[in-house]
């Protein structure tokens, strides 16, 4: 019996595979060329042992060449998948790593110039131009000039701009040289950042939980690159005809818009810190909150500056209760209201019972209708007849108040943030944001529809204005496909809030002091009532300065935040500076309300109340 072993190696893995024959049988792994030789023969054996060594080798460039072919062309697809697939091969020894930074790197850079191509030749070939161009590149390519480095920076860590911008540098005709140097220096540096904190998480991982931790790296980068993008969005916008874009550049609202100064287009846009989802936004503020509910040892210590309100106004808390707090001789300030209960057991009779507590004030329609715990205008609408007072209320919870309160005119809003310290005889004014409510400004030629999603800032939230979000019932449809006049401003939702995408602006300047005795008279005259945000509907900035011509809507207590910070002029820096500044006073109300033998709500009661305010936000109607 002849035996001929041959070795393998396969992706690093020695195999022996040995080869018996026999002149009576059918060898085990192929047949002898005839009886009479007895096997293959010493010819047979060598040209078996030479296919056998080309096999060897071919498999070993093969799979070296699929992997290296692998992190050249995903990058065009995707960047992030191929880094991760190159740490899984340095992880796990099966490629070297100066190879596989290479490999990446070239893929990158590859990458990027196949894009500033794809946009070179769309300014020639035409079904490449219908292919790769649009709006959003030709005004790219109108800005990219000035720094073509930043440019390259901000797309490889912003998802979603990497095509859109590339293929606008080449539309635009933008410098190669400039642009590849941007490239190759760029890419030098985030691909070494990134791979290595892939092999460094991706490795700790593999040891936990083995295989599985590239898949788990893979969706952990992938929800980051969905925040990111989320806060950096470049969105798609419609574009008005015949050039109208330029014309709304220069539009400024009316001198009269909402009795407030103008704005321009500009003054619209929507702040970088607001384009930061509030569960990634309030983390800092959390921290700090801990931080100083450690060093005043009390998470709740806040609870204590309105000990009259329950939470101190945080949450949970019934808006009629400041307005009753008022004492009557200053109550003449805030809008005429009654309060409505539903009746679990008798619903019908809600209807006749809000009218007769209509006609006993003497409030007629139009009303605003809103819950009595209510949580960032969820539930607030306008009534105007008899059928929309119906419809509201059978839609309202069961065993819940709303409230009905009369309707003010006056077309301003703003928002007067008070606080007063304990001992102190009089309070002052923190900090007055003037509100625009959510609007668009006409061209004459466009629809409201085409005029939301063309406003950077009414497109944020247009998911709200065009009906789509169920807790919003949007602009009607009618005038969505109204055409306003050039320059004519049109309101698109009744909540001036953030929620609906309200723009607010720092009005501190108009801060008089008239306007600082008015409102520390109001708030002295509530019981131990030491901070709090006054909203309110005025007629003229002018009247507003000496403190007349203004109705108070709604009052918040500690909950009130200083929404000043959101002035679109104002970096994310000095937003969280002013919000953390406030987080420090009403500590410090709080650590004097203490010394004064007031206690703080307890941590399982605060927390408990937060649930069961969600739960009910969720069952009310939708606003407007």
């Amino acid at each position: 019996m002849g035996v001929t072993s041959v070795n393998f190696l396969v992706d690093g893995v020695a195999l022996r595979q040995t080869y018996c024959w026999s002149r009576k049988r059918e060898k085990k792994r192929g047949l002898c060329l005839s009886e009479g030789e007895g096997c293959l023969g010493i010819w047979g054996t060598t040209l078996f042992q030479s296919f056998a060594a080309v096999g060897q080798v071919l498999t070993v460039d093969l799979s070296v060449l699929s992997k290296i072919t692998s992190l050249l062309v995903l990058p065009f697809a995707h960047e992030d998948l191929a880094i991760i697939l190159g740490g899984y091969l340095i992880v796990n020894d099966l490629m070297p790593t100066m190879i596989v930074v290479l490999s990446l790197y070239g893929g990158i850079v590859a990458s990027d110039f196949a894009l500033y191509g794809l946009g070179a030749g769309a300014r020639y070939v035409p079904w490449l131009s219908r292919f790769a161009v649009d709006s959003r590149v030709i005004r790219f390519g109108n800005t990219l000039h000035r720094n073509v480095f930043g440019l390259v920076a901000l797309c490889r860590v912003v998802p979603g701009t990497v095509f859109v911008a590339f293929v606008a540098c080449g539309w635009a005709r933008v410098s190669l040289f400039r642009f590849g140097l941007a490239s190759l220096i760029v890419s030098a540096l985030y691909l070494p950042l990134m791979l290595y904190l892939v092999i460094m998480f991706g490795g700790a991982l593999d040891d936990q939980i083995g295989i599985w931790a590239w898949p788990l790296l893979f969706v952990a980068i992938g929800a980051t690159s969905f925040a990111r993008k989320k806060i950096f969005a470049f969105r798609d916008r419609i574009e008005p005809d015949n050039g109208q874009d330029d014309l709304l550049q220069e539009i400024a609202l009316p001198n009269n818009c909402f009795g407030m100064p103008p704005l321009s287009r500009a003054d619209r846009k929507v702040a970088m810190a607001e384009r930061i989802p509030p569960a990634l936004f309030y983390i800092p503020l959390v921290i700090n909150w801990l931080r100083l509910g450690i060093k005043h040892r009390s998470l709740t210590l806040p609870t204590a500056a309105n000990p009259s309100i329950f939470t101190g106004g945080m949450w949970g808390e019934t808006k009629s209760s400041y307005f009753y707090d008022v004492t009557p001789a200053e109550r003449h300030w805030i809008a005429d209201f009654v309060l409505v209960k539903r009746n679990a057991e008798h619903p019908d009779g809600d209807i006749a019972r809000a009218e007769k507590a209509l006609a006993e004030n003497g409030l007629t329609f139009p009303l605003i209708a809103k819950p009595d715990i209510g949580w960032h205008g969820h539930g607030v609408r306008r009534i105007d007849d008899r059928e929309s007072l119906a419809n509201y209320i059978a839609n309202f919870p069961e065993a819940n108040t709303l409230v009905l309160q009369r309707y003010v005119p006056y077309p301003a809003e703003a928002a007067v943030l008070y606080a007063r310290l304990p001992g102190e005889a009089k309070g002052h004014i923190v900090s007055l944001t003037l509100r625009y409510f959510p609007h668009v400004v006409g061209d004459g030629r466009n629809t409201v529809r085409a005029l939301i999603g063309s406003d950077a800032r009414a497109q944020w939230k247009s998911d709200l204005h065009l009906g789509v979000d169920p807790t919003h019932r949007g602009v009607d449809k009618i005038d969505l496909d109204r055409i306003p006049e050039r320059g004519e401003v049109v309101r698109i939702a009744l909540i001036g809030n953030q929620r609906a995408g309200g723009l607010y602006r720092d009005g501190r300047r108009h801060i008089t002091a008239a306007l600082e005795e008015r409102f520390d008279t109001i708030a002295r005259s509530m019981t131990e009532f030491h901070y709090g945000r006054f909203d309110l509907r005025f007629g003229t900035i002018e009247g507003l300065e000496k403190a007349d011509d203004f109705a108070i809507v709604e009052i918040n207590g500690i909950g009130g935040e200083a929404i000043d910070c959101w002035d679109p002029h104002l970096g994310v820096r000095e937003c969280y500076r002013r919000l953390a500044a406030q987080q420090e006073l009403l500590f410090k109300i709080g650590t004097g309300n203490r010394a004064r033998g007031f206690h703080p709500t307890e941590v399982r009661e605060f927390v408990a109340t937060l649930f069961r305010q969600n739960k009910l936000v969720r069952r009310y109607p939708a606003s407007a």
